[in-house]
């Protein structure tokens, strides 16, 4: 059914983008590896129980709910599209299965402080990663923009997009661009989630941003063009596992825990 639920041309998994089937496909492999051997007909809700508490024996609550819901959308393909009897069965009990979040989400003690962002921000200055200040300083300050949004994202060049930056099989599309800031300091951008066109008056509600457009120095006002994140190594825009490794180096520089995340700086 998995194999089914990736290469049926009116699987749900075609209609998601590129990043998402990605990590669709990393989430299937995984519950293949440690349940791909079991029959539907033999599973029920304890089973899943069990394995959720296998998939967070290590502390990775992020990883076992992104498991646990990759499992209950491809037991929905078989029930619903697939019309498969046992499936049917399963889904619903899976439908009344509750699990409750980790302790650290329902308390919000992932959240940054603004102390410890400005303490992210000055660190990535210290260890000569600008982009990275800058990155952080969108997050925390612009709500309205997704991380797709901020970073922008790699996709192979037969994916839906137009864009002037290219690698060999890939194109760069959806992050923001200096071309998007005007003289006012106003940023006009598409968000990647919706489509539509958001305004955020960066002079007037993000002040952190500003602080480090400021330091950039007069190269920017109506000068600078292109990817407003990119790489001191590259020269490109960030790959999303390499920004995110740089990211926790820092993080973990300023003395952060490691289950914090850059999400939860928002």
């Amino acid at each position: 059914m998995a194999h089914r639920y990736q290469t049926d041309p009116d699987s749900p998994f075609h209609k998601v983008r590129f990043r998402s089937r990605t990590n669709y496909g990393t989430f299937i492999n995984r519950i293949l590896a440690d349940r791909g051997d079991a029959k539907i007909a033999d599973l029920n809700a304890d089973d899943v129980k069990q394995l959720y508490a296998e998939w967070t024996k290590d502390g990775h609550f992020a990883m076992a709910r992104g498991l646990l819901v990759m499992f209950r959308m491809l037991i929905k393909y078989g029930a619903l599209e697939l019309k498969d009897q046992e499936s049917g069965r399963f889904y619903l009990e899976l439908r009344g299965l509750e699990f409750s979040k980790h302790q650290s989400q329902e308390s919000g003690n992932d959240q940054l402080t603004p102390e410890q962002i400005t303490a992210i921000i000055k660190m990535a200055h210290e260890m000569k990663k600008p982009s990275i200040a800058l990155a952080q300083a969108f997050y925390s300050d612009c709500n309205e923009l997704e991380q797709k949004d901020i970073l922008g994202e790699w996709v192979p060049k037969n994916e839906p997009g137009e864009s002037d930056v290219t690698s060999e099989k890939d194109k760069w599309i959806r992050g923001i661009r200096w071309e998007e800031i005007d003289a006012d300091f106003v940023l006009r951008h598409e968000t990647s989630r919706e489509g539509k066109i958001i305004q955020i008056n960066l002079r007037g509600t993000a002040p952190r941003v500003m602080a480090e457009i400021d330091r950039m120095g007069p190269r920017i006002h109506g000068l600078q063009r292109g990817p407003v994140i990119v790489s001191e190594v590259t020269k490109r825009p960030y790959a999303y596992n390499s920004f995110r490794d740089y990211w926790r180096k820092v993080a973990e520089a300023t003395g952060l825990p490691k289950e914090v995340r850059i999400m939860g700086t928002r």
